[in-house]
């Protein structure tokens, strides 16, 4: 019985068949490499090529670059314009200068349209201003010297202050062909004071005010007597055990034979702070207090040749004695 042959291209098939993907993948690498080559360098010659052409004076062209915002070019040479810094390409606001400017057109908008608020709560103020006004304004704020700005550089800054407060403002010619400046309506309620707030709401308010004014101060009234009397309750109560003890201790001299009694006006200097004895409200109370103890005798008694009141501590034990 014969073998059956097995041809010999079926077993090299596959062989050839990775063979050639690794081919095509070498050969797609390579294209890639090539390309990336290829695009990074006519970047860079376009970009050197870029670099070395001139900055467009007044006229854009491909033969040089167009100069760009807030500078001022000649040939290869760019500057950049006051208030401005070079950052590459390009020329950026100066953080400085910036905030310069800015500090001017808030100063101008809130004296203006603050002082204009208040002619409208019937304050005095003015309604208008015209540009020569504001500079000299701006020219007597030394802010030149708050700002830390020297004097040259000042005056540009004042400039484009000025400029940025009276584009946000509203302007017209009077008669005299000057230009007059108006606060907006947005303006006025935003830079108002608040006294001139206050008085607005009060007059938008006063009906319900002349109610409840009077009711609030009743009530007030009220609760301040009714704070300060649970006040003299709970001090008259922390003197009268003070007074209690002081007496208790005292009894204890009956047994030395010491006086066992205590002048009721020399216990209260004692007791009291300086401005309870001008009132006097509060040891009234301890009075009171002390009149309905059964433990406490008060009598008159002759003290240095003068009639006093006396209190003393009668006790439990004492009151059995004395039956």
């Amino acid at each position: 019985m014969t073998k059956p042959r097995v041809s010999a291209s079926t077993s090299t098939a596959p062989s050839e068949w990775i063979s050639l993907k690794e081919q095509l993948i070498q050969f797609a690498a390579i294209v890639g490499i090539a390309a990336f080559v290829a695009f990074t360098g006519i970047t860079l010659i376009e970009w050197q090529k870029r670099e070395s052409l001139p900055f467009c004076d007044y006229y854009a062209s491909e033969s040089c670059i167009p100069c760009p915002e807030n500078a001022r070019c000649s040939g290869k040479n760019m500057e950049c314009l006051f208030g401005f810094t070079k950052h590459g390409k390009r020329c950026l606001r100066d953080q400085k200068i910036r905030k310069a400017i800015e500090a001017i057109d808030e100063l101008i908008i809130e004296k203006f349209c603050g002082n204009y608020s208040l002619s409208l709560c019937k304050w005095t103020g003015p309604k208008q201003l015209t540009v020569f006004e504001i500079a000299q304004f701006v020219e007597h704020s030394e802010l030149d010297k708050v700002l830390g700005i020297d004097s040259e550089n000042f005056k540009l800054v004042k400039e484009e202050g000025q400029d940025a407060a009276i584009k946000r403002l509203n302007t017209r010619k009077n008669s005299q062909g000057l230009l007059e400046l108006y606060c907006p309506i947005q303006l006025v309620e935003y830079y108002k004071p608040y006294r001139c707030r206050a008085w607005e709401w009060m007059l938008s308010y006063r009906n319900i005010l002349l109610i409840s004014c009077p009711l609030v101060f009743l009530a007030v009234v009220i609760l301040s007597k009714a704070y300060l009397k649970q006040k003299i309750s709970k001090r008259a109560e922390q003197l009268y055990i003070q007074v209690c003890q002081t007496l208790e201790a005292k009894s204890q001299n009956n047994m030395t034979g010491g006086e066992t009694w205590v002048v009721a006006s020399h216990l209260r200097d004692h007791l009291l702070t300086l401005n309870e004895r001008k009132n006097g409200t509060v040891w009234y109370k301890v009075e009171q207090m002390v009149r309905r103890d059964s433990r406490i005798d008060q009598y008159p008694k002759l003290v240095k040749g003068e009639s006093k009141v006396v209190w003393e501590w009668q006790g439990i034990m004492k009151r059995l004695i004395a039956k």
